[in-house]
């Protein structure tokens, strides 16, 4: 309305989440019984032909397509790192044939690469593996030199990624299979062995 310029008004509204529910620790997840949902602290993004599907009880990113369309896929779990201390990350991951291509250190959304990221705003990210050849991974994750000592990390999220123009099982994709998160709880201390208590 010309004659109104400038007009201030108040907005108010209310946020609504989008369902998914940060896991606990220790966490663990094999994909026996199928994509696990929001509600078991998973979100996906496809885009192109991406997809992602469970077979054989594991998690397999791969494209859909036959006509060397390249697509990103990602798995995206949620988890509750609060006051938590000593975190552990370990999966076992296959590389079905698929060219390796780099995650940066650092990165802001989505990059069209392989590998496996953190998060704590799923805005910004930084890379905590490479994925290439088929192998057991097993990361030490140091929160406070990831995010500092005073991060919010009731929503840690930690994003398993794939990237290539192919189907699987022949030409390209990744599996992902005994995914586990485990930490030591701040304030607990381990003691040395042998130990006794009176």
């Amino acid at each position: 309305d010309s004659d109104e310029n400038p007009y201030d008004f108040v907005i108010q509204g209310t946020g609504i989440t989008d369902g998914v529910v940060p896991q606990a620790i220790p966490y663990s997840q094999d994909f026996g019984s199928g994509l696990p949902g929001a509600s078991g602290g998973w979100e996906y993004y496809s885009d192109n032909e991406g997809r992602i599907q469970v077979v054989g009880g594991r998690l397999r990113m791969d494209d859909s397509g036959e006509n060397y369309t390249y697509s990103l896929n990602e798995a995206i779990l949620h988890v509750d790192l609060t006051g938590q201390t000593n975190v552990n990350l370990s999966l076992d991951h296959w590389s079905l044939s698929d060219e390796n291509d780099t995650l940066p250190s650092n990165f802001t959304g989505h990059y069209k690469a392989d590998g496996i990221a953190i998060s704590i705003d799923g805005t910004n990210w930084i890379k905590i593996s490479d994925l290439t050849g088929s192998s057991a991974i097993s990361v030490d994750l140091d929160l406070v030199s990831l995010f500092g000592g005073s991060a919010d990390l009731s929503d840690v999220r930690i994003k398993f990624q794939q990237y290539d123009n192919y189907p699987s099982p022949t030409d390209d994709g990744r599996e992902f299979d005994n995914i586990q998160i485990t930490a030591i709880s701040s304030g607990v201390v381990p003691q040395a062995f042998p130990y006794s208590q009176d």
